[in-house]
Protein backbone atom coordinates (compact mmCIF):
# COMPACT_ATOMS: atom_id res chain seq x y z
CA UNK A 1 0.00 0.00 0.00
CA UNK A 2 1.10 3.57 -0.41
CA UNK A 3 3.27 5.10 2.69
CA UNK A 4 0.66 7.75 2.66
CA UNK A 5 -1.76 5.31 4.66
CA UNK A 6 0.15 4.62 6.98
CA UNK A 7 -1.34 4.95 10.51
CA UNK A 8 -1.03 3.75 14.26
CA UNK A 9 0.09 0.60 14.96
CA UNK A 10 -2.34 -2.11 16.16
CA UNK A 11 -2.27 -5.92 17.43
CA UNK A 12 -3.09 -8.31 14.46
CA UNK A 13 -4.50 -11.20 15.55
CA UNK A 14 -5.03 -14.33 13.29
CA UNK A 15 -6.52 -17.61 14.60
CA UNK A 16 -5.91 -20.75 12.98
CA UNK A 17 -7.74 -23.71 14.45
CA UNK A 18 -5.77 -26.61 15.84
CA UNK A 19 -6.04 -28.34 12.29
CA UNK A 20 -3.45 -25.97 10.66
CA UNK A 21 -1.34 -22.69 10.32
CA UNK A 22 -0.92 -19.68 8.52
CA UNK A 23 1.51 -17.98 6.38
CA UNK A 24 3.48 -16.02 7.57
CA UNK A 25 2.31 -16.61 11.62
CA UNK A 26 1.55 -13.22 12.84
CA UNK A 27 -0.39 -13.62 16.04
CA UNK A 28 -0.29 -10.82 18.56
CA UNK A 29 1.99 -9.16 15.83
CA UNK A 30 1.97 -5.13 15.48
CA UNK A 31 0.94 -4.09 12.42
CA UNK A 32 -0.36 -0.30 10.74
CA UNK A 33 -4.00 0.27 10.27
CA UNK A 34 -3.68 -0.38 5.97
CA UNK A 35 -1.03 -2.08 5.52
CA UNK A 36 -1.47 -4.69 2.98
CA UNK A 37 -1.36 -8.43 4.34
CA UNK A 38 -0.77 -11.50 2.82
CA UNK A 39 -1.65 -14.82 4.32
CA UNK A 40 -2.26 -18.52 3.37
CA UNK A 41 -3.64 -20.84 4.87
CA UNK A 42 -1.87 -24.22 5.05
CA UNK A 43 -4.09 -27.39 6.64
CA UNK A 44 -2.31 -30.17 8.19
CA UNK A 45 -2.19 -33.76 6.67
CA UNK A 46 -5.96 -34.79 7.10
CA UNK A 47 -7.12 -31.32 6.65
CA UNK A 48 -8.84 -28.94 4.15
CA UNK A 49 -9.23 -25.48 4.15
CA UNK A 50 -12.48 -24.41 4.63
CA UNK A 51 -13.17 -20.45 4.91
CA UNK A 52 -11.61 -17.55 6.33
CA UNK A 53 -13.91 -15.70 9.58
CA UNK A 54 -13.78 -12.68 11.24
CA UNK A 55 -12.95 -8.92 10.18
CA UNK A 56 -12.61 -10.39 6.53
CA UNK A 57 -14.70 -13.98 4.86
CA UNK A 58 -13.49 -15.89 1.99
CA UNK A 59 -13.06 -19.34 0.48
CA UNK A 60 -9.67 -19.13 -0.79
CA UNK A 61 -6.70 -20.35 1.08
CA UNK A 62 -4.34 -17.16 -0.09
CA UNK A 63 -5.98 -14.24 1.12
CA UNK A 64 -4.47 -10.23 0.49
CA UNK A 65 -6.66 -7.69 2.56
CA UNK A 66 -5.31 -4.39 5.05
CA UNK A 67 -4.53 -4.27 8.22
CA UNK A 68 -8.05 -2.35 10.04
CA UNK A 69 -8.18 -1.69 13.73
CA UNK A 70 -9.42 -4.24 15.87
CA UNK A 71 -8.54 -6.95 13.52
CA UNK A 72 -9.25 -10.77 13.89
CA UNK A 73 -8.77 -13.51 11.78
CA UNK A 74 -10.05 -16.60 11.76
CA UNK A 75 -8.53 -19.38 9.21
CA UNK A 76 -11.13 -23.02 9.57
CA UNK A 77 -10.34 -26.44 9.06
CA UNK A 78 -12.06 -29.43 8.16
CA UNK A 79 -11.42 -33.09 8.56
CA UNK A 80 -10.27 -33.81 4.83
CA UNK A 81 -13.86 -35.40 3.01
CA UNK A 82 -11.87 -36.78 -0.21
CA UNK A 83 -9.65 -39.54 1.67
CA UNK A 84 -12.33 -41.69 1.19
CA UNK A 85 -13.23 -41.11 -1.84
CA UNK A 86 -10.19 -40.63 -4.09
CA UNK A 87 -9.69 -43.31 -7.26
CA UNK A 88 -11.08 -43.99 -10.29
CA UNK A 89 -14.67 -43.37 -11.48
CA UNK A 90 -16.55 -44.67 -14.46
CA UNK A 91 -20.29 -44.32 -16.03
CA UNK A 92 -22.82 -43.39 -18.04
CA UNK A 93 -25.19 -40.49 -18.92
CA UNK A 94 -28.63 -41.31 -20.88
CA UNK A 95 -31.77 -39.37 -20.83
CA UNK A 96 -34.48 -40.90 -18.07
CA UNK A 97 -37.50 -39.57 -19.89
CA UNK A 98 -36.78 -40.25 -23.54
CA UNK A 99 -35.31 -43.28 -25.67
CA UNK A 100 -31.77 -43.69 -25.13
CA UNK A 101 -29.93 -41.97 -28.41
CA UNK A 102 -26.38 -42.14 -29.45
CA UNK A 103 -26.27 -38.23 -29.82
CA UNK A 104 -27.71 -37.74 -26.21
CA UNK A 105 -26.00 -40.46 -24.21
CA UNK A 106 -22.68 -41.40 -23.03
CA UNK A 107 -19.51 -42.71 -21.25
CA UNK A 108 -17.89 -40.74 -18.49
CA UNK A 109 -14.43 -41.47 -16.54
CA UNK A 110 -12.48 -39.52 -13.88
CA UNK A 111 -9.89 -39.88 -11.82
CA UNK A 112 -10.42 -37.65 -8.21
CA UNK A 113 -7.15 -37.03 -5.71
CA UNK A 114 -7.16 -36.67 -2.03
CA UNK A 115 -7.78 -33.22 -2.36
CA UNK A 116 -11.07 -33.12 -4.25
CA UNK A 117 -9.48 -32.14 -7.88
CA UNK A 118 -10.05 -34.24 -10.67
CA UNK A 119 -9.40 -35.07 -14.46
CA UNK A 120 -11.59 -36.87 -16.58
CA UNK A 121 -13.59 -37.17 -20.10
CA UNK A 122 -16.47 -37.39 -21.53
CA UNK A 123 -17.56 -39.52 -24.58
CA UNK A 124 -20.61 -38.78 -26.57
CA UNK A 125 -21.73 -38.50 -30.22
CA UNK A 126 -18.48 -39.74 -31.86
CA UNK A 127 -15.88 -37.20 -29.80
CA UNK A 128 -13.85 -37.01 -26.89
CA UNK A 129 -14.12 -34.31 -24.78
CA UNK A 130 -11.68 -33.46 -21.38
CA UNK A 131 -13.12 -32.12 -18.35
CA UNK A 132 -10.89 -30.99 -14.99
CA UNK A 133 -11.73 -29.07 -11.94
CA UNK A 134 -12.00 -29.52 -7.95
CA UNK A 135 -15.07 -30.64 -6.42
CA UNK A 136 -16.24 -28.31 -3.52
CA UNK A 137 -16.03 -29.23 0.00
CA UNK A 138 -20.05 -30.33 -0.19
CA UNK A 139 -18.97 -32.37 -3.43
CA UNK A 140 -20.63 -30.48 -6.00
CA UNK A 141 -19.13 -29.01 -8.94
CA UNK A 142 -20.20 -26.86 -12.80
CA UNK A 143 -18.17 -26.96 -15.98
CA UNK A 144 -19.32 -25.84 -19.73
CA UNK A 145 -17.70 -27.94 -22.26
CA UNK A 146 -17.63 -26.73 -25.73
CA UNK A 147 -17.58 -28.87 -28.85
CA UNK A 148 -16.51 -27.58 -32.48
CA UNK A 149 -19.50 -27.94 -34.44
CA UNK A 150 -22.12 -28.62 -31.60
CA UNK A 151 -24.10 -27.32 -28.93
CA UNK A 152 -21.89 -26.66 -25.44
CA UNK A 153 -22.34 -29.10 -22.76
CA UNK A 154 -23.29 -28.20 -19.26
CA UNK A 155 -21.82 -30.29 -16.64
CA UNK A 156 -23.10 -30.91 -13.59
CA UNK A 157 -21.33 -33.41 -10.72
CA UNK A 158 -22.21 -34.18 -7.25
CA UNK A 159 -18.96 -36.57 -5.82
CA UNK A 160 -20.68 -38.37 -3.20
CA UNK A 161 -18.95 -37.63 -0.23
CA UNK A 162 -19.70 -39.53 3.83
CA UNK A 163 -22.90 -42.12 3.15
CA UNK A 164 -22.48 -41.42 -0.60
CA UNK A 165 -18.87 -42.52 -1.02
CA UNK A 166 -18.30 -44.53 -3.88
CA UNK A 167 -20.48 -42.78 -6.60
CA UNK A 168 -20.25 -39.77 -9.06
CA UNK A 169 -23.90 -38.53 -9.87
CA UNK A 170 -25.61 -35.43 -11.88
CA UNK A 171 -26.37 -34.10 -15.41
CA UNK A 172 -24.94 -34.01 -18.66
CA UNK A 173 -27.06 -31.57 -20.81
CA UNK A 174 -27.26 -29.00 -23.60
CA UNK A 175 -30.06 -26.99 -25.57
CA UNK A 176 -33.42 -29.04 -25.28
CA UNK A 177 -31.98 -32.41 -23.38
CA UNK A 178 -30.56 -33.54 -20.23
CA UNK A 179 -29.36 -36.60 -19.52
CA UNK A 180 -28.93 -38.62 -15.97
CA UNK A 181 -25.19 -39.36 -15.02
CA UNK A 182 -24.24 -42.04 -12.58
CA UNK A 183 -20.68 -43.25 -11.86
CA UNK A 184 -19.34 -45.92 -9.59
CA UNK A 185 -15.54 -46.11 -8.11
CA UNK A 186 -12.98 -48.45 -8.73
CA UNK A 187 -12.46 -50.51 -5.55
CA UNK A 188 -11.57 -53.97 -6.00
CA UNK A 189 -7.41 -54.42 -5.83
CA UNK A 190 -5.86 -58.29 -6.43
CA UNK A 191 -4.10 -58.24 -2.69
CA UNK A 192 -5.97 -55.86 -0.73
CA UNK A 193 -9.84 -56.14 -1.97
CA UNK A 194 -9.88 -58.69 -4.23
CA UNK A 195 -13.06 -59.39 -6.56
CA UNK A 196 -13.62 -62.82 -5.04
CA UNK A 197 -17.81 -62.44 -5.56
CA UNK A 198 -17.76 -61.84 -9.12
CA UNK A 199 -13.92 -62.70 -10.87
CA UNK A 200 -14.93 -65.67 -13.50
CA UNK A 201 -15.59 -66.10 -17.10
CA UNK A 202 -19.28 -65.15 -18.42
CA UNK A 203 -20.98 -65.32 -21.41
CA UNK A 204 -23.28 -62.70 -23.18
CA UNK A 205 -25.91 -62.64 -25.77
CA UNK A 206 -27.26 -59.56 -27.72
CA UNK A 207 -30.11 -60.84 -28.48
CA UNK A 208 -32.12 -59.94 -31.55
CA UNK A 209 -35.64 -58.91 -31.83
CA UNK A 210 -38.47 -60.14 -34.43
CA UNK A 211 -37.31 -60.30 -37.57
CA UNK A 212 -36.90 -56.65 -39.57
CA UNK A 213 -35.35 -56.59 -42.52
CA UNK A 214 -34.60 -52.48 -41.03
CA UNK A 215 -32.84 -53.91 -38.25
CA UNK A 216 -29.97 -56.61 -37.77
CA UNK A 217 -31.31 -60.30 -37.20
CA UNK A 218 -28.77 -61.96 -35.38
CA UNK A 219 -27.94 -62.75 -31.96
CA UNK A 220 -24.56 -60.80 -30.81
CA UNK A 221 -22.76 -62.49 -27.84
CA UNK A 222 -19.37 -61.56 -26.40
CA UNK A 223 -17.42 -63.49 -23.46
CA UNK A 224 -16.23 -61.81 -20.63
CA UNK A 225 -13.24 -62.27 -18.08
CA UNK A 226 -13.25 -60.48 -14.29
CA UNK A 227 -10.21 -60.98 -12.14
CA UNK A 228 -9.53 -60.68 -8.97
CA UNK A 229 -8.70 -56.76 -9.14
CA UNK A 230 -12.51 -56.11 -11.05
CA UNK A 231 -10.59 -55.63 -14.45
CA UNK A 232 -13.41 -56.30 -16.53
CA UNK A 233 -12.73 -57.19 -20.17
CA UNK A 234 -15.27 -57.87 -22.93
CA UNK A 235 -14.87 -59.25 -26.61
CA UNK A 236 -17.20 -60.32 -29.12
CA UNK A 237 -19.49 -59.21 -31.57
CA UNK A 238 -22.94 -57.26 -32.15
CA UNK A 239 -25.74 -59.41 -34.45
CA UNK A 240 -24.29 -57.09 -37.65
CA UNK A 241 -21.16 -58.62 -37.08
CA UNK A 242 -19.79 -55.70 -35.88
CA UNK A 243 -17.26 -56.11 -33.40
CA UNK A 244 -17.05 -54.67 -29.55
CA UNK A 245 -13.93 -54.22 -27.11
CA UNK A 246 -14.36 -53.12 -23.42
CA UNK A 247 -11.81 -52.87 -20.89
CA UNK A 248 -13.20 -51.19 -17.71
CA UNK A 249 -13.38 -51.71 -13.99
CA UNK A 250 -16.15 -53.50 -11.83
CA UNK A 251 -18.03 -51.14 -9.52
CA UNK A 252 -18.43 -52.34 -5.90
CA UNK A 253 -21.58 -53.84 -6.58
CA UNK A 254 -21.24 -56.07 -9.42
CA UNK A 255 -22.00 -53.58 -12.34
CA UNK A 256 -20.25 -51.87 -14.75
CA UNK A 257 -20.75 -49.16 -17.50
CA UNK A 258 -20.80 -50.65 -20.73
CA UNK A 259 -19.82 -48.74 -23.34
CA UNK A 260 -18.43 -49.09 -27.13
CA UNK A 261 -17.89 -46.38 -30.09
CA UNK A 262 -19.07 -47.87 -33.24
CA UNK A 263 -19.48 -47.51 -36.82
CA UNK A 264 -16.54 -44.52 -37.45
CA UNK A 265 -17.85 -42.86 -34.48
CA UNK A 266 -21.06 -42.93 -36.32
CA UNK A 267 -22.83 -45.23 -33.59
CA UNK A 268 -22.43 -46.39 -30.14
CA UNK A 269 -24.02 -49.77 -27.77
CA UNK A 270 -24.25 -48.27 -24.09
CA UNK A 271 -25.89 -49.47 -21.00
CA UNK A 272 -25.27 -50.99 -17.49
CA UNK A 273 -24.55 -54.20 -17.23
CA UNK A 274 -25.36 -55.86 -13.61
CA UNK A 275 -23.97 -59.57 -12.11
CA UNK A 276 -26.54 -60.93 -10.27
CA UNK A 277 -26.99 -64.11 -9.00
CA UNK A 278 -29.76 -66.21 -10.91
CA UNK A 279 -29.43 -69.86 -9.07
CA UNK A 280 -27.43 -71.68 -11.68
CA UNK A 281 -24.89 -69.21 -10.80
CA UNK A 282 -23.72 -65.05 -11.51
CA UNK A 283 -25.09 -64.12 -14.83
CA UNK A 284 -24.54 -60.78 -16.55
CA UNK A 285 -27.74 -58.86 -17.53
CA UNK A 286 -29.26 -55.44 -18.09
CA UNK A 287 -30.97 -53.22 -20.94
CA UNK A 288 -28.55 -51.98 -23.64
CA UNK A 289 -29.49 -49.39 -26.56
CA UNK A 290 -27.57 -49.82 -30.10
CA UNK A 291 -27.40 -47.19 -32.47
CA UNK A 292 -26.30 -46.99 -35.93
CA UNK A 293 -26.47 -43.35 -37.78
CA UNK A 294 -27.02 -43.60 -41.70
CA UNK A 295 -23.93 -44.45 -42.80
CA UNK A 296 -23.06 -46.00 -46.12
CA UNK A 297 -22.08 -50.09 -46.17
CA UNK A 298 -23.77 -52.99 -47.02
CA UNK A 299 -25.72 -53.83 -44.01
CA UNK A 300 -28.46 -51.25 -42.81
CA UNK A 301 -26.95 -48.11 -44.70
CA UNK A 302 -30.37 -45.99 -42.93
CA UNK A 303 -29.29 -46.56 -39.69
CA UNK A 304 -31.19 -48.39 -36.74
CA UNK A 305 -31.45 -47.83 -33.05
CA UNK A 306 -31.93 -51.40 -30.93
CA UNK A 307 -33.16 -51.85 -27.20
CA UNK A 308 -32.20 -55.01 -26.46
CA UNK A 309 -32.15 -56.96 -23.06
CA UNK A 310 -29.17 -59.10 -22.34
CA UNK A 311 -29.18 -62.61 -22.17
CA UNK A 312 -26.17 -64.07 -19.75
CA UNK A 313 -24.57 -66.96 -18.02
CA UNK A 314 -21.85 -67.84 -16.09
CA UNK A 315 -18.79 -70.34 -17.73
CA UNK A 316 -16.69 -73.35 -16.63
CA UNK A 317 -14.58 -75.34 -18.55
CA UNK A 318 -15.60 -79.01 -18.53
CA UNK A 319 -13.75 -81.76 -17.37
CA UNK A 320 -12.62 -84.20 -20.51
CA UNK A 321 -15.35 -86.41 -21.23
CA UNK A 322 -18.55 -83.86 -19.75
CA UNK A 323 -20.29 -81.76 -22.21
CA UNK A 324 -19.34 -77.94 -22.43
CA UNK A 325 -23.47 -77.96 -23.10
CA UNK A 326 -25.93 -80.06 -21.15
CA UNK A 327 -27.63 -80.88 -23.73
CA UNK A 328 -27.19 -84.44 -25.78
CA UNK A 329 -29.60 -84.27 -28.85
CA UNK A 330 -30.42 -80.62 -29.96
CA UNK A 331 -32.68 -78.12 -32.44
CA UNK A 332 -29.92 -75.67 -34.43
CA UNK A 333 -32.20 -73.31 -36.07
CA UNK A 334 -31.80 -70.41 -38.95
CA UNK A 335 -34.12 -67.36 -39.13
CA UNK A 336 -33.27 -64.04 -40.93
CA UNK A 337 -30.41 -63.16 -43.14
CA UNK A 338 -32.58 -63.55 -46.49
CA UNK A 339 -32.67 -67.13 -45.68
CA UNK A 340 -36.10 -67.96 -46.40
CA UNK A 341 -38.20 -69.43 -44.51
CA UNK A 342 -36.83 -70.61 -41.34
CA UNK A 343 -34.84 -73.92 -41.19
CA UNK A 344 -34.16 -76.42 -38.60
CA UNK A 345 -31.72 -78.83 -38.25
CA UNK A 346 -30.97 -81.49 -35.35
CA UNK A 347 -27.78 -82.80 -34.00
CA UNK A 348 -26.31 -84.76 -31.48
CA UNK A 349 -23.54 -83.12 -29.02
CA UNK A 350 -21.28 -86.23 -28.09
CA UNK A 351 -19.65 -86.38 -24.79
CA UNK A 352 -16.30 -85.41 -26.39
CA UNK A 353 -17.73 -81.79 -27.33
CA UNK A 354 -17.86 -82.93 -31.49
CA UNK A 355 -21.21 -83.01 -33.26
CA UNK A 356 -22.81 -84.99 -35.26
CA UNK A 357 -25.81 -83.68 -37.79
CA UNK A 358 -28.71 -86.64 -37.49
CA UNK A 359 -31.30 -84.69 -39.77
CA UNK A 360 -30.96 -81.33 -41.43
CA UNK A 361 -32.60 -79.27 -44.07
CA UNK A 362 -29.36 -76.81 -44.22
CA UNK A 363 -26.98 -78.70 -46.73
CA UNK A 364 -23.59 -78.31 -45.70
CA UNK A 365 -24.05 -77.61 -41.90
CA UNK A 366 -21.09 -78.13 -40.04
CA UNK A 367 -21.09 -77.26 -35.97
CA UNK A 368 -18.12 -76.56 -33.97
CA UNK A 369 -18.78 -76.22 -30.08
CA UNK A 370 -15.50 -75.32 -28.14
CA UNK A 371 -15.15 -76.60 -24.59
CA UNK A 372 -12.59 -74.09 -23.85
CA UNK A 373 -14.11 -70.83 -24.28
CA UNK A 374 -17.81 -71.71 -24.99
CA UNK A 375 -17.72 -70.11 -28.19
CA UNK A 376 -18.89 -72.18 -31.25
CA UNK A 377 -18.83 -71.69 -35.30
CA UNK A 378 -19.62 -73.36 -38.45
CA UNK A 379 -21.26 -73.03 -42.21
CA UNK A 380 -24.37 -74.20 -44.19
CA UNK A 381 -24.75 -73.35 -47.46
CA UNK A 382 -27.12 -70.71 -48.12
CA UNK A 383 -29.62 -71.31 -50.46
CA UNK A 384 -29.49 -67.21 -52.11
CA UNK A 385 -25.48 -67.00 -52.71
CA UNK A 386 -24.99 -70.88 -53.06
CA UNK A 387 -21.55 -70.25 -50.97
CA UNK A 388 -21.28 -71.39 -47.21
CA UNK A 389 -22.35 -68.84 -44.69
CA UNK A 390 -19.80 -68.77 -41.73
CA UNK A 391 -21.50 -68.58 -38.75
CA UNK A 392 -20.45 -67.41 -35.09
CA UNK A 393 -21.94 -67.79 -31.53
CA UNK A 394 -21.72 -68.28 -27.96
CA UNK A 395 -22.94 -71.42 -25.39
CA UNK A 396 -24.74 -70.13 -22.34
CA UNK A 397 -24.51 -72.77 -19.86
CA UNK A 398 -27.03 -71.84 -17.44
CA UNK A 399 -29.75 -71.53 -19.53
CA UNK A 400 -28.64 -74.55 -21.95
CA UNK A 401 -28.72 -72.69 -25.18
CA UNK A 402 -26.61 -71.25 -27.90
CA UNK A 403 -26.96 -68.12 -29.92
CA UNK A 404 -25.46 -66.51 -32.78
CA UNK A 405 -25.52 -64.67 -35.94
CA UNK A 406 -24.65 -64.96 -40.01
CA UNK A 407 -24.77 -62.68 -42.75
CA UNK A 408 -26.85 -63.57 -45.67
CA UNK A 409 -26.39 -61.05 -48.90
CA UNK A 410 -27.67 -57.92 -47.35
CA UNK A 411 -28.77 -58.74 -43.56
CA UNK A 412 -28.05 -60.57 -40.53
CA UNK A 413 -29.96 -63.91 -39.24
CA UNK A 414 -29.56 -65.33 -36.69
CA UNK A 415 -28.87 -69.23 -35.13
CA UNK A 416 -30.00 -70.87 -31.94
CA UNK A 417 -28.73 -74.20 -30.04
CA UNK A 418 -31.80 -75.71 -27.87
CA UNK A 419 -32.85 -78.56 -26.74
CA UNK A 420 -34.60 -81.04 -28.75
CA UNK A 421 -38.29 -81.63 -27.43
Amino acid sequence: VSPSLKADQRALTVEPNALASTTPSLMGQLSEIGRGLNLTATPDPGQVFSNWTGSVTSSAPILNTLMESNFVLRANFIPNPFLAVKGAYNGLFLESTNPVSHQRAGFVTATVTDHGSFSGKLLIDGGTHPISGKFGLDGAFQQSVARAGKSTLNVQLQLGLGASAGRITGTIGASGWQAVLEADRSVFHPATNPASLYRGSFGLVFPSGPPDPARPGGHGFATIQIDAGGSTRLLGSLGDGTAVVQMVALGVTGRWPFYTALYGLKGSALGWIQLTNAGAGLEPGGPVTWTKTAVSGKLYPSGFTNHVDLLGSSFIAPAKGIRVLDVTNAIFSVVGGNYVPATNATLTINTNNSVTITSTNLPGLSVTLSAVSALSSGNFIHPATRHPAPFKGILLQNRRQGFGWFTGTNATGAVTLETAP
